[in-house]
């Protein structure tokens, strides 16, 4: 088995890493594992929260098969998926095992990643494990402005059999529970990758800077970190953000307070903020 590079598409969640990963799993150089959420790391040492991903993770991929099979369409798609799940639940927590499986790709690559949006949320301490398991591995992190990242995570949620009905109403319900605002403080999520990785070796980019006339020369700046020849890539994507969910104006300004840390931080490190994040600050 060839030793390849490694990368690790930390997130942000609903920050656009889905795309991301599409466009770089079409490049001929890249191989990146048929699951594409692999939680290794935020998962590691913990049986019963593998199992119950497991678990979720073939429920939901049976609901497809199903559905497949009754529309009478080929299924191999959804059998796929379905034995990549087995085959994560058989790594368990070994990491000689995960290193195998993402090394385990088709000759004439150079590169094997995996993208986990939920690592982005872990604590200083299980970031400082990655490198104790990779070797240089390259973090890709993406950002999206926190009040929408937020939002945006509030819609997918957002269904009676998830959420009570006063937090269907209003976000404010959902910033102090566990999985939500966490997600959006980039701020901690920075500090702890600078103790754990070397400068170079972390791209910290703009969801905003993925659609537009940004998002070619986006691609080809990942695909500059990653040490990939963009022109050998697909075609950048087209495509816009899906629509937002509507937010009342005070509790927008409050939420904003509440990630204003984020905000101040990434403007700090990176030197500039999409309009939208600025228009946010400028409401303070």
């Amino acid at each position: 088995m060839t030793s390849l590079r490694t990368f690790l598409g930390i997130g942000a969640q609903k920050a656009g890493t889905t795309r991301l990963a599409g466009y770089l799993a079409h490049h001929p150089h890249v191989y990146i594992p048929p699951i594409k959420e692999v939680h290794f790391f935020d998962l590691l040492g913990n049986d019963r929260g593998l199992r119950k991903r497991a678990t979720l993770d073939i429920r939901l991929r049976h609901r497809f098969l199903e559905a497949a099979v009754a529309e009478d369409k080929d299924i191999t798609a959804e059998m796929n998926e379905i034995r990549s799940i087995i085959d994560r639940f058989d790594i368990g927590h070994d990491p000689a095992k995960y290193r195998a499986m993402l090394m385990d790709a088709p000759p004439g690559k150079t590169i094997c990643g995996e993208f986990t949006p939920a690592y982005a949320a872990m604590s200083a301490e299980d970031i400082a494990r990655i490198p104790q398991v990779l070797d240089r591995p390259r973090i890709l992190f993406i950002l999206r402005n926190p009040v929408d990242r937020f939002l945006s995570q509030v819609s997918h949620h957002a269904t009676p059999l998830t959420l009570k009905p006063q937090e269907v109403e209003s976000p404010l319900h959902l910033l102090h529970k566990p999985g939500f605002a966490e997600r959006t403080r980039y701020d901690w999520t920075l500090s702890s990758l600078d103790s754990a990785f070397p400068a170079e070796d972390i791209y910290v980019g703009f969801f905003e800077d993925l659609y537009g006339p940004e998002a070619e020369t986006y691609h080809h700046r990942i695909c500059d970190f990653l040490d990939l020849d963009p022109a050998l890539g697909p075609k950048v994507p087209k495509g816009k953000a899906a629509k937002m969910r509507e937010c009342d104006p005070d509790d927008r300004k409050t939420l904003v307070e509440a990630f204003e840390p984020a905000y101040r931080d990434v403007k700090k490190r990176l030197g500039r903020l999409p309009d939208t994040w600025e228009a946010d600050l400028s409401s303070l």
